[in-house]
Parts: structure tokens; C-alpha cells; sequence
């Protein structure tokens, strides 16, 4: 998934005919920047004389020697990325299962809300949440039907959230009836291994017999902020929503063309919302602009 671009440029290097003194002495200027190196070693003083010589007298089997050393260090530092790459693979598989989402007969007694109609469930679902650091939210089955299909189709987005410098942008990415959020830097740093800082669970246990969808998420506020993740919840919406209108384009241009795709139009975006927002509430409560 194209997230953000990045320029490779390949430099050629002329290959020069081979000149046995030209080739001696480089191997004694190279050498001089490898010798440092070798001083680091704790036994570099015990073998000194013996290195000297050998550089001295040939430089060649010298500079293949410390060639070698070269290759056995950068195995070494390759097998130690390795297996740090595995144990961070394994933290986040043992973390996924601990923040696993639960089905909707975990969270609260299905048999019991089936017995409830559509506004007392919705009063018990803000009773639950009442005081726990999380988001959460009733969807109606409409408005959830289309954020649905629009998900199968684009799984994918970012928003931007503002910041004391500027804005940070969150990938967005949608698995099923889960949506995660993750910081961009993180996503480009470690792709689909990136930990969600946010994950929405949308329940449609009750969809068809109540026309409702249950949703929450609890963020890592080590990371993001409840109001934070409103905010994201929020753009969510106005994308996928029912309402999104010519927002939706932006999705897929995302998408389908990403080298079209303007990170300032969902910024845009996002400002624009803001102003609607305070001049909505400053007509509600009756304050001149």
C-alpha cells in the first residue's frame, strides 16, 4: 500500500584497469582508516608489530584479511537485526492477543439487551463507558452499511491531527469490522508490524434486530489523547459516512492514484471542519462571530 514516496538514485562506478602499485597503495590509505578500528580491539596492542609488519610487507593478504573481518561483522550485525526483528515481531503477535477485541457477549450479557429497545441499549452502552479512558458510539444500521462496503473497498487512509508544530498524519487501515490507527512514522518504519496507538470495534451483534451498531476503542493515552482519538473517530465518519460527499473522492484517490493524491486537501479538509464546528456552536449558544 503506497503510503509515501521516496527518490532512489543509483550512482555507477567506472571500472579502472587493474595496476599493482596503485592497487598497494590504496590498500595502505584504506588500511589506515581500518587500523583505528583495530585499535579498538582490547588486543590490538598484544599483536601490534605483528600487524605492522604484515601491512608493510603485504599489503594485499593484509587488506584481505581485514576484508574478511569486515564480512564476519556485518553477518554479525545482520543475524543481530534478525533476531531483533523477531523478538519485536513476537511482542506485538503476544500484544495482539492481549488487546484483541472481544465479542460483543464478552463486553456485556446479549440476552439481556435483546430484551431492551433501541434507546435503552444506547443508555446503557454510555453508562458503560462512563468514566474509562475510551471512545465510543451508536451507529445507526445506514450509516454503518455504508462505512462498511466503503471499507471493503478502500481499507486504507490518513488523517491528520493537529500538533504544536504543524500537523501529524495516522494511517488509518480496516480489518473486518476492526479499524486501526497508527502513526504514519510509525507505519513507514515498521509497515504492517506497527503496533495501532487506536483501534475502533464496531459490534453488529444488534444491527439487524435493532438497526444499531455498538462501537468503542481505548487508545494508548501513553500515545494519543481521547479527544485525539475523537478526532480521528470523527474524520472516519466524514469520510466513509453517509455524508461524506466529494470527501470520499480524496479516499480514492488515495487509492487509485496516489501520485494525484495532496496531503494539504486533507488538511483542508480538516480546517474547514473546525471552522464549521465553532461557528455552529458559537450560533447555538447565541455569541456574535
Amino acid at each position: 500500500m503506497w503510503i509515501g514516496r521516496c527518490v532512489l538514485r543509483t550512482i555507477s562506478q567506472s571500472v579502472r584497469p587493474f595496476r599493482r602499485d596503485v592497487f598497494a597503495s590504496s590498500v595502505r590509505f584504506s588500511s589506515s582508516a581500518d587500523m583505528e578500528h583495530l585499535k579498538d580491539n582490547p588486543q590490538y596492542s598484544k599483536y601490534a608489530d605483528k600487524i605492522r609488519k604484515m601491512q608493510q610487507s603485504n599489503p594485499e593478504e593484509f587488506q584481505s584479511r581485514i576484508a574478511q573481518l569486515d564480512e564476519q561483522k556485518k553477518k554479525e550485525r545482520e543475524e543481530a537485526k534478525q533476531r531483533l526483528e523477531e523478538m519485536h515481531k513476537e511482542m506485538l503477535e503476544k500484544q495482539a492477543q492481549q488487546t484483541k477485541p472481544k465479542s460483543l457477549g464478552e463486553v456485556m450479557k446479549l440476552e439481556l439487551l435483546q430484551e431492551k429497545t433501541k434507546e435503552e441499549i444506547i443508555e446503557i452502552w454510555k453508562e458503560y463507558h462512563k468514566n474509562k479512558d475510551c471512545i465510543f458510539g451508536v451507529i445507526p444500521k445506514d450509516e454503518y452499511h455504508e462505512i462498511y462496503a466503503r471499507s471493503c473497498e478502500f481499507k486504507t487512509f490518513i488523517y491528520p491531527l493537529p500538533r504544536e508544530q504543524g500537523y501529524e498524519f495516522f494511517v488509518q487501515q480496516f480489518d473486518g469490522h476492526d479499524c486501526h490507527f497508527t502513526p504514519l512514522i510509525e507505519y513507514q518504519t515498521h509497515k504492517e508490524n506497527a503496533p495501532a496507538n487506536l483501534t475502533l470495534t464496531h459490534y453488529t451483534d444488534l444491527m439487524e434486530e435493532k438497526g444499531i451498531v455498538l462501537m468503542h476503542g481505548y487508545p494508548d493515552t501513553k500515545c494519543l489523547s481521547v479527544h485525539e482519538s475523537q478526532l480521528l473517530a470523527l474524520q472516519l465518519k466524514l469520510y466513509y459516512g453517509l455524508q461524506s460527499g466529494l470527501k470520499f473522492n480524496l479516499v480514492r484517490v488515495f487509492n487509485n492514484s496516489p501520485d494525484n493524491f495532496r496531503a494539504m486537501d486533507v488538511i483542508k479538509e480538516f480546517e474547514n471542519y473546525k471552522k464549521d464546528a465553532l461557528e455552529k456552536k458559537q450560533r447555538d449558544i447565541g455569541t456574535p462571530l
